[in-house]
């Protein structure tokens, strides 16, 4: 286990943590987006009304379409998309990966590969785009080498590196190597230290006008005062706080953020 996801367990038992005041500060960025007449206002969920998010974008081409029209129902579970590869997306998660990895200003970092589900949809946007390439940092060896095994053969996996680490500790390498991304998917450890670290690092990662997306960010886990879910909390001390970002909307389980070198209007 890295060192931010035991960090985590660590901070739930000696000190639990105030939701209180994360509620009423996810209340006051909603007033604050409405007030300011924010394109996505209406999207947001205060963290004592979470909920899920259907895909409220255009199909793009082919490939899109086929997401839109892919089966539900992988490992039982009815609202998980079925594409050949193990697991956790929802269809709009699936949906809005695509769009945005297609449409991304550089090239794309993931941090939480596990078996290539979500790499799988990247890579073919990237080969769909016909450039750019991609990282996908994974802490377990196995997964990483079953998700080079899953792709192999599909569309973009030669755009893949697949790298095995600790997902904070190479995000600082790639930070100090002076590289920038023009998307950056955050999809690994779901604690609140674990994406602490990440949305800390994506500041000095992605590219003026880059997006970066939280995974399971209106995860029910995350309201829940007994598990150790704190994504939408990070998130709300980390990047709502900093006006660089500007809220870009919901889809599926996750949270959209676009970075701006100048500070944004929100």
């Amino acid at each position: 286990m890295a060192l931010s996801n035991m960090l985590d367990v660590v901070r739930m038992k000696l000190f639990p943590p105030n939701y209180d005041a994360w509620i009423a500060k996810s209340h006051r960025y909603k007033e604050r987006l409405v007030s300011s007449g924010a394109t996505y206002a209406g999207q947001w969920r205060p963290l004592d009304d979470l909920s899920f998010a259907d895909y409220s974008g255009d199909i793009i081409n082919a490939s899109h379409r086929h997401l839109a029209a892919a089966p539900l129902g992988h490992q039982g579970v009815d609202f998980l998309i079925e594409l050949g590869i193990t697991g956790y997306l929802r269809r709009g998660d699936a949906l809005k990966l695509y769009e945005l990895a297609f449409r991304a200003p550089g090239d794309i970092l993931e941090a939480g590969t596990n078996k290539g589900l979500s790499t799988s949809i990247l890579a073919q946007a990237v080969h769909d785009r016909g450039h750019g390439v991609i990282e996908t940092i994974e802490l377990d060896s196995e997964n990483s080498v079953e998700a080079k095994r899953n792709l192999a053969g599909r569309p973009g996996s030669e755009s893949v590196t697949f790298t095995v680490s600790d997902a904070t500790r190479r995000m600082n390498e790639l930070a100090s190597q002076g590289k920038r991304y023009g998307f950056i998917f955050i999809d690994h450890w779901h604690g609140y230290q674990a994406t602490i670290d990440a949305a800390e690092l994506a500041k000095k990662l992605l590219v003026d006008g880059g997006f970066v997306m939280f995974h399971d960010f209106l995860d029910p886990g995350n309201a829940d005062r007994r598990h150790v879910y704190g994504v939408y909390q990070a998130v709300l001390d980390r990047i709502v706080d900093d006006d660089r970002f500007s809220f870009a909307g919901v889809s599926g389980c996750c949270a959209i953020f676009q970075y701006a070198e100048v500070q944004s209007a929100r």
